[in-house]
């Protein structure tokens, strides 16, 4: 009866030695999980925070192109008021006319598009 429970003692022991060891290595595999799912938001931050850059770097190259624009743009327009003032009182063209009865944005917009017989225009 004694070996029988020594026995059991001992069965006992093994199993919460087995118990022991498993929830170490869990443990252990939690740890090493959770130090990837770490290092891996580590490098999508990283390439979040560079693409941040390359797209600021393009928004304000766009901004620099847009601002070097702005004199052509200025001086297109006001060459195009002083053609227009120079017109006949009674001239009519279909690009020219106002519109009255349309409400403004609810009508259609035309596009003059003014420029050079140079090709692709790379002189430009």
């Amino acid at each position: 009866m004694e070996q029988r429970i020594i026995q059991l003692y001992h069965d006992f022991l093994k199993k919460e030695e087995e118990k022991a060891f498993i929830k170490e290595a869990d443990l252990a595999y939690n740890k090493e999980n959770y130090e990837t799912r770490i290092h891996s938001i580590d490098n999508t931050m990283k390439i979040t925070n560079a693409m941040y850059l390359i797209s600021s770097t393009k928004m304000r190259k766009a901004r620099a192109g847009l601002m070097q624009t702005e004199p052509y743009f200025y001086t297109l327009q006001s060459m195009m008021a002083r053609v227009m003032r120079h017109l006949p009182e009674d001239y009519t063209h279909p690009y020219l006319d106002l519109r009255e009865g349309v409400a403004n944005g609810q009508g259609t917009v035309a596009i003059i598009c003014v420029t050079a017989d140079k090709g692709l225009a790379g002189s430009l």
